[in-house]
């Protein structure tokens, strides 16, 4: 889930719903639920990846804060794409494995 927060309040702005291979596999019960023919199975970071990238559509600056737990510190793939995409974060995470960036501060 993204969030817009402001001293004003807060509110969702994207979301994206995980559906294991389960779902992604019976074609006939995705359609039941209005799943796109086009949707497949993806792991949580990639789905992460997608919302960040379509919420850095209104933050120019880049600033954004990405709260994740340790899902997204164990791929490798989702901390390269941070450090590629020059992120400005603060990440907050339960176990050891903190997304490391140059442009982070982490707190556990």
């Amino acid at each position: 889930m993204a969030a817009w927060t402001t001293g004003a309040g807060q509110a969702v702005i994207d979301c994206e719903l995980y559906l294991p291979r389960e779902w992604t596999d019976d074609r006939e019960r995705c359609r039941a639920a209005h799943v796109p023919d086009t949707v497949g199975v993806q792991a949580n970071p990639r789905l992460a990846e997608q919302m960040i990238e379509r919420a850095l559509l209104d933050f120019p600056e880049r600033r954004v804060w990405v709260a994740a737990n340790e899902i997204y510190g164990r791929d490798g793939a989702f901390r390269v794409w941070w450090e590629w995409m020059l992120l400005q974060c603060c990440s907050v995470h339960a176990s050891g494995w903190p997304i490391a960036s140059a442009n982070c501060c982490h707190m556990r």
